[in-house]
C-alpha cells in the first residue's frame, strides 16, 4: 500500500474531513492500474503528523479501517504514503460529491420516496457491512450527510466515508465512551456522555432519513448545548410530509433508549418496509 507524493498531480481541493484536507486527483503511477482500470481519479486526504503519537495512531487506524472493509456501500482505500510530516491517504473518488452537497442543491423542494428509500437501504447495507462482519464491530460514530458519498453511473450509488472516528470493537458488548461526532447526528446517549454502542450510529441513521423526508433537520438549536438537551428531552420537529412508511421508520430508529432502537440488521428485516431491489 505504501506509495509515493510524485504518482500523483493534485487537482482542486474538495473539502476538510475529520483531520485533515481533501483533494480531488489523478494517479499517473501504473500501481493502482490494476485496482482503477482506466478512471485513474482518486480522492487523496492529507492529514498532518504532529508528534503526539494518539494523532499517528488515528491516521493508521482510518487506514487499516478502510482498507479492511470489502463492501459496494462504503469508500474503498487504495493505499498510503507519507511526505513532508503528512499522511496521504489514497481512496475511491465519488463523482457526485457527498450527499449534504446533493441536498443543498435540492433546497426547497422535496425528495421522491423512489429517492428516499433507496438512499436509506443502501446506507443501512453499507452500515451492516460495518457492524457485522469478520474483522470485529466497527461504529463509524460521525454518520452525517457530509460524510456520505454519491456515486452516478446508471442510477445514485450511496458509500458511507471518513472514518477519522470511527471506533472498532472486539464484540458487541465492548462499549466506547468518549463523546464525539457533529452535534445535529449525535444520540441521546453521546450527548449525556454516557456509554454507548452501534446503537449510536441508529440514531444518526434516524436523523438523516428525517433529513432526507422533510429537507431540515429533526432537532434544531442556535447553541449546542441547547441542541443536546433538546435530543435528550425532546420529539423531532413536526412532520409536514405524509409519508407514513418513512414516518413510521423514523420513529423506530429516534428512540430515546438506545436498548429499545432497532438493530441494523432488524431494521434490514423489519417486513414493515417498503424497500425497493437494489
Amino acid at each position: 500500500m505504501e506509495q509515493e507524493i510524485k504518482n500523483y498531480e493534485f487537482k482542486e481541493k474538495l473539502g476538510n474531513g475529520s483531520f485533515g484536507v481533501v483533494y480531488k486527483a489523478i494517479d499517473k503511477s501504473i500501481f493502482n492500474h490494476n485496482i482503477l482500470g482506466n478512471n485513474k481519479t482518486v480522492v487523496i486526504k492529507e492529514i498532518p503528523i504532529d508528534k503526539s503519537v494518539n494523532s499517528l495512531e488515528e491516521v493508521e487506524k482510518e487506514i487499516e479501517l478502510l482498507s479492511r472493509v470489502n463492501s459496494k456501500y462504503v469508500v474503498k482505500c487504495y493505499g498510503k504514503f507519507k511526505s513532508n510530516n503528512k499522511m496521504y491517504i489514497v481512496m475511491e473518488y465519488c463523482n457526485e460529491g457527498d450527499l449534504s452537497k446533493f441536498l443543498a442543491n435540492k433546497k426547497g423542494t422535496f425528495l421522491e420516496e423512489r429517492i428516499i428509500w433507496p438512499f436509506f437501504v443502501q446506507l443501512c447495507i453499507g452500515i451492516s457491512n460495518l457492524h457485522n462482519n469478520n474483522i470485529g464491530k466497527i461504529i463509524h460514530r460521525d454518520l452525517k450527510p457530509l460524510n456520505i458519498f454519491l456515486q452516478k453511473d446508471n442510477g445514485y450509488t450511496i458509500k458511507i466515508g471518513d472514518f477519522g472516528l470511527a471506533k472498532m470493537l472486539s464484540t458487541a458488548k465492548n462499549f466506547a465512551s468518549s463523546v464525539v461526532g457533529t452535534p445535529y447526528y449525535l444520540s441521546p446517549e453521546l450527548c449525556k456522555s454516557a456509554k454507548y454502542n452501534d446503537k449510536s450510529d441508529i440514531w444518526a441513521l434516524g436523523v438523516i432519513l428525517y433529513e432526507l423526508l422533510e429537507m431540515k433537520k429533526p432537532f434544531t438549536a442556535d447553541n449546542p448545548f441547547l441542541l443536546m438537551k433538546k435530543i435528550i428531552e425532546s420529539k423531532p420537529l413536526h412532520f409536514v410530509k405524509n409519508n407514513k412508511e418513512v414516518i413510521s421508520m423514523i420513529k423506530k430508529l429516534l428512540v430515546k433508549d438506545e436498548h429499545l432502537r432497532p438493530s441494523i440488521l432488524q431494521i434490514l428485516k423489519d417486513p414493515s418496509n417498503i424497500f425497493v431491489i437494489l
